[in-house]
């Protein structure tokens, strides 16, 4: 195949314009470090040869998330749910399908009828929530989350005991009529009740799922449908209340990547000042 300047000046092109494309993904990637459950993406690229465009050169096919699970932040907030393992937390968007997220701050928001909502920190309340009674808790209830989903409370109760009385020699007391003397002691406390259950999705290839921000994914041709379960059962990931799960970018990695990017843009311009030399040179000889 003859290549002339114009394929020359275009494979400069596609590779500035990859480049370019390369350093979003890569500055994305740095701007979100801190990003709760943030998956760090990488761009895919092919090569074009013969027929494509009659140029040579590569274009970028694809960018591809890393689905490799990030570090444990212990924090202090109660509704912080980190995903230790495989899964994600399922949140209800406006028109009622569903998004997918790894990060697991959530709030609480009080309804108008006095309960509460479970709330991620993009605003979309938390789905695949079961309450047992049919209905949420009263805005008044500390909600309390275990590994395996539960979501439960505790609460201040008060319960009476009779207990033989005892005399200073330590023998059961007994009246006139020689009947064990019984004391009601009061007893205030707290006790445990469960309310309801979480569960969590996962996916045959989670590296598939579309990214529609606010550290959100959509269900997509590529990642499969969506398979729901207990967490902690059959292989998908425990709940670690009080805890987050940061991003899995490698900021030096990324670092390095960029510097690699800037010397490719920069060799790129000089391979374009190059043959603009070139071609002012030929014009000038056929003068």
């Amino acid at each position: 195949m003859t290549i002339s300047f114009n394929n020359i000046l275009g494979i400069f092109k596609e590779n500035m314009y990859i480049n370019f494309k390369d350093m979003d993904v890569t500055s994305n990637n740095l701007a979100n470090v801190n990003t709760p459950g943030f998956k760090r993406s990488r761009t895919n690229f092919q090569e074009l040869i013969g027929t494509e465009a009659e140029k040579g050169g590569t274009q970028m096919s694809s960018t591809q998330a890393n689905t490799r699970q990030g570090s444990i932040f212990y924090s202090d907030d109660p509704m912080d749910m980190a995903i230790n393992g495989e899964g994600y937390y399922a949140v209800s968007l406006p028109d009622g399908s569903l998004a997918y997220t790894r990060s697991g701050d959530f709030d609480l928001t009080v309804m108008d009828d006095d309960t509460l909502r479970i709330d991620h920190m993009s605003g979309h309340p938390l789905a695949q929530v079961t309450w047992d009674s049919g209905t949420p808790p009263d805005k008044e209830t500390k909600l309390l989350l275990k590994t395996d989903g539960e979501i439960g409370h505790y609460y201040e109760t008060t319960r009476t005991f009779r207990s033989p009385a005892i005399n200073e020699k330590g023998e059961l007391q007994t009246d006139e009529n020689d009947e064990i003397i019984y004391i009601e002691r009061i007893y205030m406390g707290e006790v445990y009740e469960k309310l309801g259950s979480i569960q969590i999705s996962r996916f045959s290839n989670p590296g598939g799922l579309t990214s529609i921000g606010k550290s959100l994914l959509v269900e997509s041709a590529n990642s499969g449908k969506a398979q729901i379960g207990t967490p902690s059962v059959n292989n998908f990931g425990s709940l670690l209340p009080k805890a987050l799960e940061q991003s899995n970018v490698d900021l030096g990695e990324e670092m390095a990547h960029l510097i690699t990017l800037q010397r490719a843009i920069s060799l790129t311009a000089k391979g374009f000042q190059t043959t603009d030399t070139m071609i002012s040179q030929a014009i000038q000889m056929r003068r």
